[in-house]
């Protein structure tokens, strides 16, 4: 669901950038991306009625269309790969346009960082002060992708039904 993916040379940290004392930003590639929002809204309409039809509130002969809003959503990112070619950050920003004649959108800024992987060191995930909250949540057993799919899509999904 990304187009326009290209390495991002000028946004590797400089060496001096706290981040290299933990990360080898000599083997450190950023890469940088664009939403494709109309392959983005036809994953989330795939993904919302497999799960409809699964709980049973949509027949095998039911259609689910996104709106289109949604459809038009704009996003961008970066995604930095380690030298072993393992992710170690995503970050991500998402701009949903408003619904009809509304005069507002939606903007969300996501910074995913990737650790527990073994020989990563888990210093990176705490580099933002927040040790604490994220070795409790570094522990935790994750889900499923499909269920981090569904309730992501379940959360858009609302939260364009809220800006509705």
């Amino acid at each position: 669901m990304a187009k326009n993916v290209s390495l991002a040379e000028d946004r590797l940290p400089q060496r001096t950038d706290p981040v290299c004392a933990v990360l080898d930003c000599e083997e450190l590639r950023i890469y940088s991306f664009e939403l494709d929002s109309r392959a983005y809204a036809e994953q989330l309409t795939l993904l919302a009625r497999d799960q409809m039809l699964r709980t049973g509130q949509l027949t095998p002969a039911s259609t689910v269309q996104i709106p289109e809003h949604l459809a038009n959503t704009r996003g961008d990112g970066e995604l930095w790969v380690d030298g072993r070619g393992l992710p170690v950050r995503q970050l991500v920003t998402l701009s949903i346009p408003p619904v009809g004649d509304a005069d507002y959108r939606t903007t969300a800024e996501m910074d995913i960082r990737f650790t527990n992987y073994a020989g990563v060191r888990e210093e990176f995930a705490f580099a933002d002060g927040w040790q604490r909250l994220l070795l409790s949540i570094g522990r935790m057993r994750l889900p499923e992708p499909i269920d981090v799919a569904l309730g992501f899509s379940t959360m858009l999904l609302a939260v364009i039904g809220m800006a509705v």
